[in-house]
């Protein structure tokens, strides 16, 4: 039997469904890019790392002509230096109440107040933090009483500095956490290549080779 001519399929029914919903609408979103400017007292350089769910951008701008950096917070508009009396510092990670963490000597801490060291692995001479999560956990990296490898860590509300070790072989770097304390990174396993890693349920986990 042959299809009424005046009857639609089914197909052509949802096309005209669609078109119908989207008549009006673009399909376009449109963006605008900020400049966030610069530190002043440097060479107008300076670098974005992280951002929060409140809009609140860290990351780091020269301060003097020599490339020295220092870490900033940018809300509201406005640019601070978090760092302004210390020397060549990074900041890489923000959580959602505006606490930054990053590099100054050692792996720091900022929260409305003076930055401060979050310390180091036993034996070791400094340390990096990448990234904070809502429950003021940190994920970073620091070098052991090997001065040539690093190992991950967790820095955890208690003040603990937890080794996260490795796949196996000799070193491993963090580089991101989420609210439930799980850490991503990179990990090297015993034939010396680098894997992807989560650390979850205090288990380093290979998600495969990077």
């Amino acid at each position: 039997m042959k299809p009424s001519r005046g009857r639609r399929s089914p197909l052509s029914l949802l096309k005209k469904c669609v078109a119908e919903a989207l008549e009006g609408r673009t399909l376009l979103t449109t963006y605008s890019v900020t400049d966030l400017g610069a530190l002043p007292g440097g060479t107008g350089q300076s670098t974005a790392t992280a951002i929060n769910n409140n809009g609140q951008v860290v990351g780091y701008s020269t301060v003097s002509t020599t490339g020295e950096n220092h870490p900033f917070i940018y809300t509201d508009g406005k640019l601070q230096d978090i760092n302004p009396s210390g020397g060549d510092s990074q900041a890489w990670g923000v959580n959602d109440t505006g606490e930054v963490v990053g590099k100054a000597g050692d792996a720091f801490l900022y929260g409305n107040g003076p930055l401060h060291s979050i310390g180091r692995l036993p034996g070791g001479n400094t340390s990096f933090a990448y990234a904070i999560n809502n429950e003021g956990q940190i994920a970073g990296d620091s070098l052991t009483s090997n001065p040539a490898i690093t190992h991950a860590f967790r820095f955890n509300v208690n003040g603990q500095i937890e080794d996260l070790g490795t796949l196996g072989g000799d070193q491993s770097n963090a580089f991101g956490i989420n609210n439930l304390g799980d850490v991503v990174g990179l990990a090297y396993a015993s034939d010396g290549v680098s894997h992807a890693f989560l650390y979850t349920d205090g288990h380093m986990v290979d998600i495969g080779q990077v």
